[in-house]
């Protein structure tokens, strides 16, 4: 009997693919879109920062910094930071290569990596890092659970001696995405936006005889602790 039409495998293969050639020109025109839609809103805002000489005057000789924040929280930073060269990481995903055009686009490096990809993830961080002086991380990223701080980012600020900076941005009025698992909060047009930047955290490359865990949870203390400040302040500011 004389074969039609095409298998249903031979339909699904060509629908995969037609997919991921559509992929890159559709990431690029919503990373556009996203961007520019960021640009108009950080203009609008009303931004104080406070702590940024701990990024633009490090102290002590710790020239190599890890700007980390929970996701949450990570929308103002695109902007506020722009132009520093940080190098950004994010999923590789549809999503992710999103925000990778976003953030190439506010003159951030950024590379894509497998999002539970383990030991290989680590190595594409550290050799996305060699050389590099500023970077930026989210330590409950990718996919969560939220404010917990994953092992990885002290095992890269020990092994290429970088100093942790504690970041965060807290804004008035705002929208809370309460379904989604980190809360992300989106600074409204003419917001209020105060970032702070808390003093830099230098892990020793022997932890200082204290636990991984002691410092996931060490840095956790001082994540809250700025966004605590940034919320405070806000309403000092009301």
């Amino acid at each position: 009997m004389k074969r039609t039409g095409k298998s249903e495998a031979d339909q699904s293969h060509a629908e995969g693919l037609r997919r991921r050639q559509e992929r890159p020109w559709r990431a690029s025109l919503l990373a556009a879109f996203g961007s520019s839609i960021l640009s108009l809103l950080h203009r609008s805002w009303k931004i104080e920062t406070v702590g940024l000489e701990h990024l633009d005057h490090p102290m002590g000789g710790q020239e190599r910094m890890l700007v980390v924040f929970w996701h949450g929280k990570y929308l103002p930073f695109f902007t506020i930071l722009r132009g520093r060269g940080a190098c950004i990481f994010a999923s590789q995903s549809p999503r992710g290569e999103v925000i990778a055009g976003i953030c190439r686009r506010f003159g951030h490096h950024c590379l894509t990596i497998p999002g539970h990809a383990g030991e290989e993830a680590l190595h594409l961080m550290r050799e996305a890092l060699a050389g590099r002086k500023l970077a930026a991380m989210v330590p409950d990223g990718p996919l969560g659970p939220a404010h917990q701080v994953k092992h990885g980012v002290i095992r890269l600020a020990v092994e290429l001696g970088m100093s942790l900076l504690p970041a965060s941005a807290s804004a008035r009025p705002r929208v809370v995405l309460t379904r989604r698992w980190d809360r992300m909060e989106i600074p409204l047009p003419f917001s209020r936006v105060l970032m702070i930047i808390g003093a830099p955290i230098v892990i020793p490359r022997d932890l200082g005889g204290r636990s991984m865990e002691w410092w996931g949870e060490h840095v956790r203390d001082a994540l809250e602790a700025v966004g605590e400040e940034a919320e405070a302040g806000l309403g000092q500011r009301h």
